[in-house]
């Protein structure tokens, strides 16, 4: 029987997943859309860890802070794109609750591997359910 991946990420990131220093981050990247006083801010990574499930394929785990002026961060408001300069590689759908956006990803969707995604920008992007946007949020691991 397979562990779960929840269960199998806590096993690593205490027995030895590649847990990813991240640089300082910036808001000042390229702006999706226009940002308010009323848009979502993200406040920094919480984590980022890469390391291979039980078939040896790489799977990222991230979260990210992340507050709201009017407190309703849509559940499924967040992506985050991997970028290679000016190249976007993949995006993926993060889950928001309680203060923060997390989601997962095999190298199967999309083809970031461990190697590829600490040699990219992480850029995070948060909505509301007013449709309020974040400004972008990068971050580079180190």
């Amino acid at each position: 029987m397979r562990p779960s991946f929840p269960l199998l990420l806590g096993l690593l990131a205490c027995t030895g997943g590649k847990d990813i220093a991240l640089d300082s981050a910036s808001s000042d990247s390229a702006e999706p859309s226009t940002v308010t006083e009323d848009s979502p801010v993200v406040s920094g990574v919480g984590f980022a860890v890469c390391a291979p499930d039980t078939d040896g394929v790489d799977m990222w785990s991230v979260s990210v802070n992340v507050s709201d002026p009017q407190d309703d961060i849509a559940s499924t408001g967040a992506t985050v794109s991997v970028m290679d300069g000016a190249d976007t590689l993949a995006v993926y759908d993060l889950a928001c609750g309680s203060g923060s956006c997390s989601g997962s990803f095999s190298a199967g969707w999309g083809g970031v591997t461990c190697d590829i995604g600490k040699a990219s920008v992480f850029r995070f992007v948060v909505v509301d359910e007013l449709g309020n946007t974040s400004a972008a949020y990068d971050y580079t691991p180190v």
